[in-house]
């Protein structure tokens, strides 16, 4: 009884009928992978390391931790998918159509209060910690806040870097459902497939032809660059919707395609061809449903509570490596950078989830439930009224 109490209390509070627990394991992956290369770049440089060294070695250490940044190209296949399902449902099942407002505002009660109150936080702490001046630094609270940082820094925001990301998948909320509508509203499939082979081919060709030219104009970390990716989510959600039998049935050859598909998008990571990678996402994600083994570790109930906090730990990871570093650097300091880098990893991790998991409590989860500003509206009347 005290597990599954545990476990309610966790876990996001959503249908059973929409959960779906491979995603929220896919969340987990892509939440660790991100954590493992910031903890690695912190500790690097405390310890003046050159963490980028031996990169272009598949033997090296190096070359499987810098590319561990790929979890954020996996959190924008998630966001493909989650939110182009209501909208499949409408084009695909003949379901009612989503309503764009309740879209928008849902998006808005859901993420925005975790976020301005990490950025107001961190935003403090970092004043407080690098002996900043308030006047200088507030453009960069103010273009954080409003997700334009990259376009008028063309660089990430000081006081959180990860929040980047943040406004790449802003942007992909806004065009999601124009795009969604161009590409599944004709009644072509033909039609339908070149729209969609044509928002895919663009961004690949951004990224390895005009990659500096966009950077020119702060742009290289936005949509134009990142969309395949979102895309990879949608054709999954896609699939997911139209041939829902297809992912019942597991397979162990799933298990293979899916621990290649891992391999190779390390491999594939810095690649200005894309192409490549985006093909083993798609099978990546393909292979959490389809797999044996491979669905039953993400259908693990530790891993996909986990994953289902992954918000809460992606707004808070890096500036707490930062804080919890600075006094566990000082326990444990050894001359072996991937010795000190593992006692990092295991001294750090159970403070920085101990704290993620209080404010996922406290903060995301409330936000979580999307009648809360009518609740929160409810009660602030009945107190004023108490009070008169």
């Amino acid at each position: 009884m005290a597990k599954i109490e545990i476990s309610r209390r966790f876990k996001r509070p959503v249908s059973s009928k929409n959960f779906i627990p491979e995603i929220d394991g896919l969340r987990f992956f892509a939440i660790f992978t991100v954590f493992l290369l910031h903890l690695n770049n912190y500790v690097g440089r405390s310890l003046n390391y050159d963490y980028y060294e031996g990169v272009r070695d598949v033997n090296s250490w190096s070359w499987f931790i810098n590319r561990s940044g790929l979890g954020v190209e996996v959190f924008f296949a998630i966001s493909g998918f989650i939110i182009s399902l209501p909208f499949l449902k409408h084009y695909v099942l003949l379901s009612k159509k989503p309503s764009i407002s309740t879209y928008f505002y849902r998006r808005l009660t859901r993420l925005e209060i975790p976020f301005l109150i990490s950025c107001i936080l961190f935003y403090i702490g970092y004043l407080y910690s690098y002996d900043k001046d308030f006047g200088k630094e507030i453009g960069h609270f103010f273009a954080t806040i409003t997700y334009t940082h990259e376009f008028f820094y063309g660089k990430w925001a000081p006081f959180n870097p990860v929040t980047w990301s943040l406004e790449v998948e802003i942007q992909f909320y806004i065009v999601a459902p124009l795009l969604l509508k161009l590409i599944f509203k004709p009644k072509s499939e033909i039609i339908s497939f070149l729209i969609f082979l044509f928002f895919l081919s663009v961004p690949l060709i951004f990224r390895q032809y005009f990659y500096e030219l966009l950077k020119s104009y702060h742009l290289h970390m936005s949509i134009l660059i990142f969309l395949p990716y979102f895309l990879i989510g949608i054709v999954v959600a896609f699939l997911y919707i139209k041939y829902p039998s297809f992912f019942k049935k597991k397979n162990i050859i799933w298990d293979i395609i899916g621990v290649s598909s891992i391999y190779s998008l390390f491999y594939f990571a810095w690649r200005a061809n894309q192409s490549y990678f985006c093909l083993s996402l798609f099978l990546f994600f393909i292979s959490t449903f389809k797999g044996v083994l491979l669905n039953k570790i993400f259908n693990i109930k530790g891993i996909f509570l986990v994953g289902g906090m992954c918000y809460t730990l992606y707004l808070l990871h890096y500036p707490l490596i930062h804080f919890f570093g600075s006094f566990t650097l000082k326990i444990i300091n050894s001359n072996n950078f991937i010795t000190s880098y593992i006692f990092q990893l295991i001294l750090i991790s159970p403070f920085i989830l101990g704290s993620c998991i209080c404010y996922y409590l406290l903060i995301e989860k409330p936000c979580m439930d999307k009648n809360w500003p009518n609740k929160l509206h409810n009660k602030i009347k009945k107190c004023l009224n108490i009070k008169r």
